[in-house]
């Protein structure tokens, strides 16, 4: 192959690689919504009830996610979490450590207004919370993270960051 032929398809194999990656293209604020995938054509009422159910708890609890640089996320749903994430192809995975201000791992308060599950030594049988893991897909164009498994879910928009000019 002569140096004419050589450095053009050098310059376009570069080319190709230079677009972001996943994880720069995760980095970022995101805006949620809750993902309620019709039941079926035939029950129209039903799922206009869920939908109806599905805005007015989007409406109670406005839900974010921030994926920062360093691999931690802050998510607040119902509840806020924090933890660590990663990449996976085009899949972001979420692994909890704090979950509504507890760590993993930790057990939950008793609740005074239940009976606590007790051993026959009389010690309370509740369980650690074990981390949480969320996996997220990517869309291709780094816009949007919807629920990897296709279930019903929330979807998160990438906040779109204005930059001022000094004209």
């Amino acid at each position: 192959m002569t140096i004419r032929k050589f450095v053009p398809l050098t310059l376009a194999l570069a080319l190709l690689g230079c677009g972001p990656t996943v994880e720069q293209q995760a980095i970022g604020t995101w805006d949620g919504s809750l993902n309620v995938p019709k039941m079926s054509a035939a029950n129209t009422a039903a799922d206009s009830m869920i939908q109806s159910i599905a805005k007015g708890a989007e409406a109670m609890v406005k839900p974010t996610l921030e994926l920062r640089a360093d691999k931690t996320f802050t998510m607040t749903l119902i509840v806020s979490m924090e933890g660590t994430w990663e990449t996976d192809g085009h899949q972001i995975i979420l692994t909890t450590n704090k979950v509504a201000g507890m760590a993993a791992g930790s057990t939950p308060p008793p609740d005074p207004f239940q009976s606590q599950p007790t051993n026959t030594e009389g010690k309370s049988t509740d369980q650690p919370q074990a981390p949480q893991t969320i996996r997220l897909e990517l869309s291709t164009d780094g816009k949007s993270l919807v629920p990897a498994t296709g279930q019903p879910g929330f979807e998160f928009i990438k906040e779109q960051t204005t930059s001022s000019s000094g004209s």
